[in-house]
This record gives structure tokens, sequence and C-alpha cells, in this order.
């Protein structure tokens, strides 16, 4: 796509070295600055790491054969007139031009897609299965033109003395009101207006239809079908033994059924119906097994049928569309962005505004799922969907729409009903992700070319039906938008060399905080990885560095769970910490016979970290965790949409949990804790950690001196392979995982295989 360029490629064609296995070449490329980690993870860089010793020029060859994702650019508009340069597509209208702010002009909508694919589309276009209706675009963005004077740059004075007037032109308005001040003491009356205007990139809205999918019902990674194959072939290698004992045991009693002489003698008979003994034993072990193993096989298929097809940026889809409309402006001349803040988005996708009333009904030999009614403010019935299953509710009336109808205690006669105030849903993760998630991206960005995020005042005006003079539009008062400047610097950085089609991602260095608080986090060791902190479950093969900043990211999502080392987890997104180090529901088992966790092993280490306190993101949780009568349900005092960027909050699983979590957007590890350390603190604070198996040993684990370690590291040989691995490779030839037509293939044959177990 025009403007964006590859970091990796870039650093790729600098490397020095002139030989070297993959390893050897992904190592020293991932400790470059610069080196995008996400970008390498899109591509699937990691099976790089098997190639054997070559040339530079081979392993060059072998990166440009997994490209960078290859994206395409179209608009939507009214006018291609006004669009000049632009891929528009005229025979395809705007969709949601109702759905933004008066005023403003050439409104368009301009879809980043991957290339169209008929099998994708085919199999994730289909409306009666939920999924969305543009099944190649990864963000839709829609934004018009907007001019407002320029209150910085040249004015001019209208000087008015009786009929006559004169104009004098100043370079800037303070300088123009001088002069104005000037005229007044000589009794002239003066009008001051500015001689030019900014033109603005109003982005009424960002959204990924795609990553929504995704994000609540999982991808089809490549890492999905391994497992669903390997339990298809775990299902059909049980079931064969199984055969093979039952074939065995029928056999016997074939034999032993019969009249030949061998099998009436007792001796003989006496071995083979101990034999049949031992196979129908074995059919009773195999059984239970074989249906288990088909169980499992059928859920995995079951999930695979429901998951959207791969895609790149999954964690970073927002900043690719902001960094393609800074590229917009800078290109074309404008003079900074403007977003539309999360109290309008909220206002313009409440529920209240289309519906008055929604009302769900159950039966009770169906209670999983019922009837779903809207009506307009009127009382007028406008939706009426049979089988709608409650965890299909979300996809009609969002999340939180969804959460305050199920809270509900059915009526005598199944129903359930949102009305009034409680059809003002869905403000929190709006307020989130635009007024928290865009400005932090854009800060990062603008950092270096001195542009932060501010507000700018936008008049609007409501055109009033059926008038076109002057006075056929009503007046309402200014909105404050985001706004950020397009420098001077940034516009020719940009133009010259582009933006990077990645920004940084995984374990990166976050802007210092101005207030922070003080937590403690468990991390995992390892003796053969001296002086390195890895975290205890997700993403638990990247070290965490000390002594920086670092931010948090979401970890990899399946069926709305995070993934773990321990399974599937709650999704509550960013770095968890406590307020003490206790953890006594983390540990291991002194006997197997235990039910909980009762002593720390050697390998967990406490540190000290800090956390940002800037944002107050304690009262958006506490609001998430209000119920219908005005109490506070602590387990439910979470965010689930969004990282609590540059802030925190604290949060407990049940009242009776020692301490607090604390989860915030970034965090710095400070220093390890010795066991005396933190049995003081947790003495003062009268609480206790599980004991130690063995005493923590500083110098085993690398950390006689502090210990540090690099985001870069990433890649390095113990843990690189913790995501798709390669099959296998000779000198001649490497085979990696399946590409995404193949992936593509197989599903097809999932939901063949789940509709024959059915």
């Amino acid at each position: 796509m025009k403007g964006f360029y590859s970091p990796i490629d870039q650093l790729a064609a600098q490397l020095p070295r002139t030989k070297g296995t993959g390893a050897e070449f992904m190592t020293e490329l991932s400790k470059r600055p610069g080196y995008k980690p996400q970008e390498a993870q899109d591509r699937e860089l990691q099976t790089l790491m098997a190639l054997p010793k070559m040339e530079r020029a081979q392993f060059l060859a072998q990166l440009k054969a997994k490209p960078a994702p290859k994206l395409e650019e179209t608009t939507l508009a009214k006018s291609i007139l006004k669009n000049p340069g632009l891929n528009v597509l005229p025979d395809e209208p705007t969709k949601y031009e109702d759905y933004s702010l008066p005023g403003g002009s050439n409104y368009r909508e301009i879809l980043l897609r991957m290339p169209h694919d008929e099998q994708r589309a085919k199999e994730f276009s289909d409306p009666s299965s939920g999924h969305w209706d543009q099944p190649d675009v990864l963000a839709h963005i829609r934004a018009k033109d907007r001019l407002i004077p320029d209150l910085e740059g040249p004015h001019n004075v209208k000087v008015i003395e009786g009929n006559r007037f004169t104009n004098v032109k100043h370079p800037t308005r303070e300088a123009a009101e001088r002069f104005a001040d000037v005229k007044h003491q000589g009794g002239y009356r003066t009008e001051i207006t500015p001689l030019n205007h900014k033109k603005i990139l109003h982005i009424e809205e960002i959204q990924s239809d795609w990553h929504q999918q995704g994000r609540d019902r999982g991808y089809a990674t490549p890492e999905g079908l391994q497992q669903f194959k390997a339990a298809q072939l775990a299902h059909r290698r049980l079931k064969e033994q199984l055969e093979e004992a039952k074939g065995n045991s029928e056999n016997i009693d074939r034999k032993l059924s019969g009249n030949m002489p061998l099998y009436q003698d007792p001796e003989v008979r006496q071995r083979m119906e101990a034999a049949k003994v031992e196979h129908n034993n074995r059919i009773m072990d195999l059984m239970p097994q074989v249906m288990k193993a088909q169980a499992e096989a059928q859920d995995l298929g079951h999930k695979l049928n429901n998951v959207v097809p791969n895609a790149p940026f999954k964690k970073n889809w927002h900043e690719l569309a902001l960094k393609k409309m800074i590229h917009h402006a800078a290109a074309n001349g404008y003079d900074s962005i403007a977003i539309t803040p999360g109290q309008e988005q909220a206002k313009r996708y409440s529920l209240s505004r289309q519906v008055g009333r929604i009302t769900h009904m159950t039966h009770s030999d169906t209670p999983d799922k019922g009837i779903l009614f809207a009506f307009d403010p009127k009382g007028n019935q406008i939706v009426e969907n049979h089988n709608v299953f409650h965890k299909d509710l979300p996809r009609y009336i969002g999340k939180e729409g969804a959460q305050k109808l199920l809270e509900q205690k059915p009526d005598e006669h199944g129903y359930r009903e949102l009305s009034g105030q409680n059809l003002e849903v869905g403000g929190e993760g709006m307020k989130g992700f635009y007024d928290k998630m865009v400005p932090a991206f854009l800060n990062q960005f603008g950092k270096k070319y001195g542009a932060q995020v501010g507000k700018i005042q936008v008049p609007v005006k409501h055109e009033l039906q059926g008038l076109r003079t002057m006075g056929g539009y009503k007046d309402e008062p200014p909105l404050d938008l985001h706004h950020f400047p397009i420098t001077p610097e940034m516009r020719e950085d940009v133009k010259q060399n582009g933006v990077p089609l990645y920004a940084d991602g995984g374990s990166v260095e976050d802007e210092e905080p101005k207030k922070t608080v003080k937590a403690y986090k468990l991390f995992r060791v390892h003796p053969k990885h001296p002086g390195k902190l890895f975290p205890l479950f997700v993403d638990a093969n990247t070290p965490v560095e000390m002594g920086k900043w670092i931010a948090a990211k979401e970890g990899e999502m399946a069926n709305g769970k995070v993934k773990s080392k321990i399974g599937p987890l709650a999704y509550r997104p960013g770095w968890h910490a406590g307020d003490l180090p206790v953890a006594t529901h983390i540990g291991e088992k002194s006997d197997p016979a235990l039910t909980a966790p009762d002593v720390r092993p050697e390998n967990h280490a406490w540190a000290e970290v800090e956390m940002p306190h800037d944002v107050d993101w304690q009262s958006v949780a506490n609001e998430r965790g209000v119920n219908k009568q005005g109490r506070l349900i602590p387990s439910r005092a979470h965010i689930t949409d969004q990282l609590p960027v540059g802030g925190h909050y604290r949060y407990k699983t049940n009242p009776n949990m020692t301490g607090n979590w604390l989860i915030g957007g970034s965090m710095k590890v400070n220093r390890m804790l010795s066991d005396k350390e933190v049995a003081k603190i947790n003495k003062a604070a009268g609480a206790a950690d599980l004991p130690r198996q063995k005493p923590f040993d500083p110098k085993k684990f690398g950390f006689a001196k502090g210990g540090a370690i690099g985001p870069e590291e990433w890649m390095a040989e113990e843990h690189v392979n913790h995501k798709a691995k390669p099959i296998g490779y000779t000198k001649e030839k490497v085979t990696v995982s399946p590409n995404l037509d193949q992936m593509r293939y197989e599903l097809m044959s999932v939901k063949h295989y789940v509709k024959k177990a059915k």
C-alpha cells in the first residue's frame, strides 16, 4: 500500500553478516534497533530459524518469500472529482454518512483490505452465520474535510469610519489586536477576521469488523489446525486399538465355539479364555478414552468451524489505520487531524437512539435461546428474530446490552426487557478507545516531531430541512475534538520516507509516567537463562526487561479467553501485579493429593515493580462493576475491552482475597526481592506468601547483580519456537506451517468432519 514500508526488510538489507544459519541471521536481525516482533509474527519468520547455513543472498531470498502483508486501499465516496488520486469505487455508495457530525465536506469511507479471496468471501460473508459483510476489510475509516479559521496566521482589520472603511492586513492576530486597540482610542470601529483557513482531516470513526469478530471468536491459526489434526489422529489411533481389541476378543469367541480339536484341549481353552479376559479389559479401558478423544476432536472442530480467517495486525490494526491517515494528511496538504471523541461515538451508536424497547422471550424447554423483539420509540415492532441464543445476543445488542438483559430474572412468561436508561450502553468502550488508546498512539508517533494530541473546537451547523439560504442552518455549540497537528518536520519525513507498516510491538519501552504506584509481581526464572525474568502464564516465553517502562500488550485470544501455559484465562488486559508479594493460589503441591498449592517453587521470584498513576481507570472499573441496584460487585469491577493506558486499577476476584491485583497499562521492574524482604513486607501487612521448597538463590538464577534482559532477545534459540514450528527441512528444501490457502482448504474438511460426527 502506498506510503508504507517494512521495517524488517529495511533492516535486513543492512545486515553485515555474509554467511550463517537461519537462526544466526534472525538473531542478528532481531537485535537491530527498529526490529518489530509483531511483523515477524505476522510473516511467520520464526520458521526461518530452521534454515541451514547459507549465503546472505540466499537468506534474503527466503525472507522475500515471506513478504509483509500486501494491503489494498479503496474509497467509497459520492464524487470521484473531489478525490483525485484515490482508488474510488463509484458504484459502491457510502454506508455510514448518517452516523457523523454535521458540517464538513467530501465525506468518504476508506477501506484498508487484504487482496480479495473468493473462498474467504464465500465462507465468511453469510449473514445467517453472523459474519460481517466485508470479509476482506482490515480497517474501515470514515473521514471528511473541514476548514476552520486560522487564528494564528495573518488577520485583516476592517477600520470603519461612518460609511467608509479600509482594510489593513497584519501577520498575526496579536498584531491585528494591537492595531485595533489604537484605532478604538481614535474613535474608530474595527472588525478582525482571519485571512486564512486551516484544512483539517476529520476522522469520524475507525472500525475493524474482522478483528472484532476474531477477538470474540478466535482466528483460524496454524496452531489451531495442528491441534485439531492431532486430536483427530489421537482419536483415530485409539479407535484402531479398540477395534483391534474387539476383533481379537471376537476371534477367540469364534475359535472356542468351533469344532476344531485344538480348541477343545482344556489347557488351550484356559489360555485362550485368559487372553479373552485381557482383550475385554482392554476394550473396557479404551472405550471411555475413545469417547473422550472423539468429544475433544469434535469440540476443536466446532471451534474451528466458528473462527474467522487468520489476519495480520491483530493487536495494532487501529495503529495501521491512523498511520494511513497521517500519511494521507501529510501528502495532501492538511494542517492537522481531528478525531471525534468517545462520548459522541457513544451517542450515535447508543441503543436508545435506535430503539425504545428490547425484549427477549425464552421458553422453559429452550432456556438457552429465545425470540428477540425490538420496538421503536413509538412502540412499533421493528425486529423479530427467532432462535437467538444467549451467547449470540452481543451480536445484536452489544456485549454490555446482552449482559444487562441476561442479568435480569425472566418474568412468568419468560420475558426479559431493556428500556429507558438500561438502553444507554456501550459508551465506556468507545471512550476508552477514542479518548485513550487513539491519543496514546498518536502521542507516541508524534513525539519525535514535537506533536501531541490536544483539543480543537469545531463549529457544528444542522441544516434546516427545506432551506438553502444563509439563514437555513441552526448553530449548535462548538464541539471539542481530539486534535493532532501535522508539523512541517512530520510532513517532510512522511512524504519523503513513508511510515513503517508496523509500530513497536511486544515488550516495548513506554513513555515514563509522571505519577506511579509501587506493586509486586511474581516471575519465573531458569538457571539456563541467567538474569532473565519470564511471565508465569501469558506470553510466558518473552522475557521482561528490567529498569524500563514496558507497555502492556493484549495476550493471544481464542474463543474469548487468553491463551496461557495453564489453559484459557479470563480476559483482563494489562500487566498484573499485587499490592503485596502474596500469591497463595499460585505455586506447587508438596503432595499430589492436595487440592491447592502449598509451597513456592525455587524458580519463582518476586520483584518490586511500578505502575503508572496518571489516568484514573479505577472509576471506569468500578462503574463496570455496579449492578442495576447500584451495588458494587467486586468480581465485575474490571475492564475487559481495552488496556488501561497511562494508569492502573485495583481488582479483587472475590471479597475474601488477600490484598488486590493491580492491572496496569505499563510497568517497570525495579529490583528483585530476597525471601527475607518478602517475609518482612508481608509481616508488616499481617499476611504471608507460600513457604519455599528451597530458598531463592539469586546467584543460581543470574541475579546476584540484579539481572536484566532486553525485549529483542525474544528470538533467542531457547524460546523462538513457542509459536508455529517447522515441520522439517533438508538442505534442498524447507517445509513450513500451512499457508492461508491450505488452511482454508483444511477448514472445509473440518466442517465436513463436524457434520459427519453429528
